[in-house]
């Protein structure tokens, strides 16, 4: 059989020749059978045992390495390509495959299996994450100003919205300027009101705060 040559993202199509064998580039693994010494599914802490604890069982624990690895592309580890691939393989011949078995015959230790696994699920769901809190931005935005706007808010929901507006800027911090004619230490917040006349805006904050009060007395 003529040894395929594609790449990482190719290979986990599972391309079969017309003998229905897997085509891939990793010859060592077409010659591989499941180990019959490996752990039993039901270990606890094997592979297989921890797998289908977190993803409710195999097939769905296999289907999410699968999409890590495949959204990795060329810059997917060796070790977790070869192992779905070899996976996908002794299933394809209708072995019935342990995870435990494909993790045995790779010489892939339980504990580095779940540890790299765990930092790939943090990583992939923590990008989810940031992705759906940015979406989020607008409609908290709009909450602040509805509070703010409302007889509920108050003189900080109020500064919060105008400091998300941008009229105000933060007062922390200290910072020195020197001068060549004479040193003087200044607040950061009294050297930026210098810069600029919108910065004062910052301290008639309890002004609006009151007439907006007002009006909706």
């Amino acid at each position: 059989m003529k040894e395929d040559t594609e790449s990482i993202s190719e290979i986990l199509d599972y391309p079969v020749n017309s003998e229905g064998a897997l085509v891939t580039r990793r010859g060592d693994l077409t010659r591989m059978k499941p180990r019959l010494n490996a752990p039993p599914p039901s270990q606890i802490g094997s592979v297989d045992w921890t797998m289908s604890h977190l993803f409710g069982d195999r097939e769905k624990a296999v289907e999410i390495i699968e999409s890590l690895v495949a959204g990795q592309g060329e810059n997917a580890d060796e070790k977790w390509v070869r192992f779905v691939i070899l996976y996908r393989q002794w299933e394809q011949k209708g072995l019935n495959p342990t995870l435990n078995q494909v993790c045995y015959s790779l010489n892939f230790d339980a504990r580095d299996f779940i540890g790299e696994l765990q930092m790939g699920m943090k990583s992939l769901f923590t990008k989810i994450g940031a992705i759906k809190a940015t979406m989020a931005i607008p409609a908290i935005v709009q909450k602040v100003v509805d509070v703010a706007e409302s007889d509920e808010g108050d003189t900080k929901d109020r500064e919060l919205a105008l400091r998300l507006a941008g009229m105000i800027e933060d007062k922390n911090g200290l910072n020195v300027q020197i001068n060549n004619q004479q040193n003087n230490i200044m607040l950061k917040s009294d050297r930026e009101k210098m810069k600029t006349p919108l910065l004062q805006f910052s301290d008639t904050v309890i002004d609006i705060d009151n007439e907006v009060r007002k009006e909706h007395e």
